[in-house]
């Protein structure tokens, strides 16, 4: 798996692995033939060990991403002629200006505020300090 397809997708492989050997020991050991079965599995551990990432976007790329966003909302060359919805392009906007990508995939209409003083397509959005890291509180005014 390491080989074909990287370390990371490996350790997820094993974690998703032994996870499953674990639910069917507990739920359905005779049926999985893992009655009277030591649990080996839970002591395989891998052996990739995650490096350091030392790349990282600079404005310009930013920029260029969010721009041609905007300007190809179908990517040429797709089988589908669907275009990315407001909300799609709003998301991309929102991730590359606050970089938290764990607190934009859990943003609900709820953290939206109705508060007209910025304007039409302005919105303030407040997001929850527990789903953010840090623990800290995050607001942002550019939502539609």
């Amino acid at each position: 798996m390491a080989a074909e397809h990287g370390g990371s997708a490996s350790r997820k492989a094993l974690a998703y692995t032994k996870a499953a050997l674990n639910w069917a020991r507990r739920h359905h050991s005779a049926a999985a033939g893992l009655a009277g079965v030591s649990g080996w599995w839970r002591d395989v551990s891998s052996v990739h060990i995650e490096k350091n990432k030392d790349r990282m976007p600079v404005v310009e790329d930013v920029g260029m991403t969010l721009a041609l966003a905007e300007a190809f909302r179908r990517a040429p060359g797709r089988a589908i002629n669907i275009e990315a919805s407001d909300r799609t392009i709003l998301g991309l906007w929102l991730l590359a200006f606050t970089v938290q990508r764990r607190a934009i995939v859990g943003v609900e209409r709820q953290y939206l505020i109705s508060d007209d003083r910025h304007g039409e397509g302005y919105r303030p959005l407040l997001a929850p300090f527990p789903s953010l890291p840090g623990g800290r509180a995050f607001a942002h005014t550019r939502i539609v």
